[in-house]
């Protein structure tokens, strides 16, 4: 009986998962680190991997809704101090390609609760989506 072995690190793209599979004769590749902040990135490799052009939020709404309900399950998950922790994480991810991130991850990071952290995200909003 063979076990089948599935590779992981660094697989962003099909290419990469193709690349992985060749060069390590894995019958399969796991998506890990790309997907923190970038949740879309499985329906680019599955379009990719189609042919089809997608892959990104398709609109500014959708990616605040994903982020609002990622914001939700890390409150249910997680007690307070350890939930704002993790928030902080995925929100520093999420906000790569803003205008002015690097000022927004510096707000992020300095929130002090949960309120603080939920109005920075009132005031992002606004921000040019990427």
């Amino acid at each position: 009986c063979s076990v089948p072995v599935i590779g992981n690190g660094d697989v962003g793209s099909i290419w990469d998962a193709q690349r992985m599979m060749e060069l390590t004769g894995a019958k399969g590749a796991m998506i890990g680190r790309a997907a923190v902040g970038n949740p879309w990135v499985f329906s680019k490799v599955k379009g990719d991997k189609r042919g089809l052009p997608h892959g990104n939020p398709l609109c500014c709404e959708e990616f605040w809704e994903v982020v609002d309900l990622h914001l939700k399950m890390i409150q249910i998950r997680y007690s307070e101090g350890k939930g704002l922790s993790v928030a902080k994480f995925h929100l520093s991810k999420y906000l790569k390609g803003f205008t002015g991130a690097s000022q927004m991850r510096r707000q992020v990071q300095e929130a002090k609760n949960w309120r603080e952290l939920l109005d920075l995200l009132k005031d992002f909003r606004g921000s040019e989506f990427p």
